[in-house]
């Protein structure tokens, strides 16, 4: 079985957020997943098995509506953050069935702002250790990039700092007269 996971969103005609429920079926009609959203956001996983078909039934208000989900890719890529702490992001690039053990080579490039904070190239499935404090703070994207350099995957983080939100400001000099420029 492939970990499949779902993200959607739920907006009414008006483009206002709609909160939903329901449940993913298989074809022989058991149910693998149930899910419902908040302020129109959710996401929801389950073990898909491949060729087999899935459907959401989705509740709005008093109506049902089916909606079959997209098959599995068994040639995707997929960038996950595994685990984070203060010194440490751990990645992990996942490939699908038809990929592993392949020695497909991967590249994650890590870009915060409009600069590359890191690089990382790999074979088949693997993970690699990113230290924290090698990269700058706010936004980090990390991008991966598949054997043909074509983005599969992308994940985004953000790193602070003990002393974000605090702002020091400091004078050239002690004392200054009226009508004196002060440098800060």
């Amino acid at each position: 079985p492939m970990t499949a996971t779902v993200a959607y969103s739920s907006l009414s005609a008006a483009g206002q957020p709609v909160d939903i429920s329901g449940y993913v079926t298989d074809p022989l009609h058991d149910t693998v997943a149930r899910f419902s959203s908040m302020q129109g956001l959710g996401k929801f996983s389950f073990d898909a098995y491949n060729p087999r078909k899935y459907t959401a039934h989705i509740h709005w208000g008093n109506r049902e509506v089916l909606y079959p989900l997209p098959a599995l890719d068994q040639s995707a890529s997929q960038l996950t953050v595994v685990s984070r702490d203060d010194r440490m992001l751990k990645l992990q690039v996942s490939l699908g069935d038809s990929l592993y053990n392949k020695h497909k080579t991967t590249r994650i490039l890590g870009i915060s702002r409009d600069s590359l904070c890191f690089a990382a190239l790999g074979t088949d499935m693997y993970q690699v250790n990113v230290p924290v404090a090698n990269l700058p703070i706010g936004r980090v994207t990390f991008f991966l990039f598949n054997d043909q350099g074509r983005l599969v995957s992308q994940r985004s983080v953000f790193i602070g700092s003990s002393d974000s939100g605090r702002i020091v400001a400091a004078t050239d000099k002690a004392d200054y007269s009226p009508g004196d420029k002060v440098n800060l």
